[in-house]
């Protein structure tokens, strides 16, 4: 059974980038620029296994986008990710953690290690 990701980023090279990685190792892999389209996306393309979500992004931010995953689709896994941190004092991947992000990695990460956290979240 092949696997079924959705890739949330705002910047167009990083989801095309993940998406072509993810798709040479077997996964059938959607993309949506921002936080509401994923979310569409997500319902529209049942069952996803999978999301992987930028922190930051108009038009509904990974946060929102991991809450209404934990409130409306329990069987789906979170990877969030994120260049920047909202503060010294306040860690936006920490909170994605704290709300249900089953995974956090920071960008730029290498593409073997989102593939690598990709399979562990799967239990490949």
């Amino acid at each position: 059974m092949c696997r079924t990701i959705l890739i949330i980023d705002d910047d167009v090279h990083i989801r095309t980038v993940i998406q072509e990685a993810l798709e040479m190792v077997g996964y059938t892999v959607y993309s949506a620029a921002n936080g509401v389209e994923g979310l569409h996306s997500l319902r529209d393309n049942q069952p996803i296994d999978l999301v992987i979500t930028d922190i930051f992004m108009d038009k509904a931010d990974g946060i929102e986008v991991i809450t209404q995953i934990r409130k409306n689709y329990e069987g789906t896994r979170v990877i969030a990710i994120s260049g920047r941190q909202y503060s010294k004092y306040f860690d936006m991947l920490n909170t994605a953690a704290s709300l249900g992000a089953d995974k956090t990695l920071m960008k730029p990460f290498r593409l073997d290690a989102i593939i690598e956290a990709v399979d562990e979240v799967l239990g490949k």
